[in-house]
């Protein structure tokens, strides 16, 4: 299971825990962290809308229709902030799982790819490798294909959000470390960008479709990398426009 299936199953259901979420929970950090939040927030909420009504309340509603009085004049104020602080409550927590969906929407493609791996810093340590029905079926998922035999030793692969959409996220095995690759549908550069950070090293190259990003530790030779990488895609253009969002179903 990848982040994102993890993420939407729980954004589904907070208290759902089967097998694999819990596997998957008990491996990655980063989602454990995640989980926590999320149900804890749940729990938040469903203290906020527990509430017990006021006395007589189907009394005084019985006697304001009698009356013919206007229904805003009947309840008691309580319950006019109770209802504002249950909207406010679902409203932030409905903000933080869209600013999830999206995280880097507001940050330069460059410095969104170097946040990127920093945040998914865990898979970096993935020994691997990645089975290989689980690398073509993460492409299938934006109708992409891979040859396997070209791209080289993939040790993870899944589908993450980027900054404007999903794409697939590759770990690789590099000269002088992991290398990740990413794959952004949707996500146009102006030409060939370069990366840098204190550890890390990266290339963005645009393509018909969006662009590929190539990052690894200082000193990688990540222009081998792309090229294979490159090769080793096909990736259909003509389909685009309905695959760069989060409608690219999650794996498994």
């Amino acid at each position: 299971m990848d982040c994102l299936t993890f993420r939407r199953q729980l954004l589904e259901d907070p208290g759902r825990l089967d097998r694999h979420l819990a596997e998957h929970q008990r491996q990655c950090p980063a989602c454990a962290g995640f989980a926590r939040s999320l149900r804890s927030d749940e729990d938040r909420l469903r203290e906020a809308l527990h509430v017990t009504p006021p006395a007589a309340l189907a009394d005084r509603i019985q006697l304001a229709v009698s009356l013919d009085l206007p229904a805003a004049r009947v309840g008691n104020r309580r319950w006019l902030v109770i209802a504002a602080s249950a909207i406010l409550a679902i409203s932030a927590a409905t903000l933080g799982w869209l600013q999830f969906s999206h995280p880097y929407k507001d940050l330069s493609l460059e410095r969104s790819v170097l946040h990127h791996v920093s945040d998914e810093a865990v898979h970096l340590h993935d020994p691997g490798p990645a089975p290989e029905g689980d690398l073509k079926q993460v492409f299938a998922r934006f109708g992409a294909s891979v040859s396997t035999g070209d791209i080289g030793r993939v040790n993870f692969a899944g589908i993450c959000a980027m900054r404007a959409g999903n794409g697939v996220h590759l770990v690789l095995r590099g000269q002088q470390g992991p290398v990740t690759v990413f794959f952004m549908p949707g996500e146009r550069s102006p030409g060939m960008l370069r990366l840098q950070s204190e550890r890390f090293a990266g290339l963005i190259e645009p393509t018909d479709w969006g662009s590929i990003e190539v990052v690894g530790e200082q000193g990688e030779q990540l222009l081998p990398v792309l090229e294979r990488v490159r090769h080793a895609v096909r990736w259909p253009s003509d389909r685009l426009s309905g695959l760069s969002s989060l409608d690219a179903g999650p794996l498994g």
